[in-house]
């Protein structure tokens, strides 16, 4: 069905997803290596052997926010 409609076919749109939300939580460090050949883990282990650029390790930085104020307004009047 997919052909006829010029669709990319379901399962690679679905696999690569997959793939990418699996880097995402690596590179945001929310993943942790409990088995490592098993269940949602072999989805990066085979990226891995794949794509040997994605062993590298991610330099993540975390955002700080300073909200301290660098400056003083002063609002001149005028009197008439």
């Amino acid at each position: 069905m997919e052909v006829l409609t010029c669709l990319p076919l379901l399962g690679l749109v679905i696999q690569g997803e997959v793939r990418l939300v699996a880097y995402r939580l690596r590179s945001l460090e929310c993943w942790s290596y409990w088995q490592r050949n098993r269940g949602h883990n072999s989805v990066l282990m085979q990226l891995q052997k794949l794509y040997p650029i994605f062993n590298i390790g991610v330099n993540g930085l975390s955002s700080a926010f300073n909200l301290e104020l660098k400056y003083r307004v002063i609002m001149l009047t005028r009197e008439l």
